[in-house]
């Protein structure tokens, strides 16, 4: 923040935050969560220099005629102007599109059938574990680990 505005602790305003959080995401790869994370850092650090049981707010009173100010609020806070700040392709799935990808793996076994292929009990144990792992909480190990070792289980009971 220094480097871009050139001013000191005690002289940023809300207008330089604003400026140098817009400079962040006007960079090549904006990113949401780099402007939200800098606003924390100098909220924080701005905090701490007003805190009265580290004094340094009278101090840049005393020395400089001000002290430090808050500079991002709920008005001109990246946390506030994004609905969600995670990457666009990462982002949880909406209720219509979980609904869409079940329904999606459930006909799929019947129209493999329908066609005469082969593969449709393949198509209905996938579609099985895919509930199974979706309604399972993913704490302990990621749901490709569970699938993998569905799988190995598997293969040794129908061996």
């Amino acid at each position: 923040m220094r480097e871009f505005s050139g001013l000191y602790p005690w002289q940023w305003t809300p207008t330089e935050g604003e400026a140098f959080i817009a400079h962040l995401r006007s960079q090549r790869h904006p990113s949401d969560i780099d402007g939200a994370t800098y606003e924390v850092a100098i909220s924080l650090f701005v905090e701490y220099l007003n805190d009265s049981r580290y004094g340094w707010g009278q101090v840049s009173a005393e020395r400089f005629g001000q002290a430090p100010q808050d500079m991002f609020h709920e008005g001109n806070s990246v946390l506030h102007s994004v609905e969600y700040e995670g990457d666009p392709a990462r982002r949880p799935l909406m209720y219509y599109e979980v609904q869409a990808m079940f329904d999606a793996a459930d006909a799929r076994p019947s129209r493999i059938r329908g066609l005469g292929r082969k593969g449709a009990l393949a198509a209905l144990r996938d579609t099985a574990v895919l509930h199974r792992v979706s309604a399972t909480p993913v704490v302990s190990r990621p749901a490709s680990t569970r699938l993998a070792r569905w799988r190995q289980v598997w293969r040794w009971r129908n061996c």
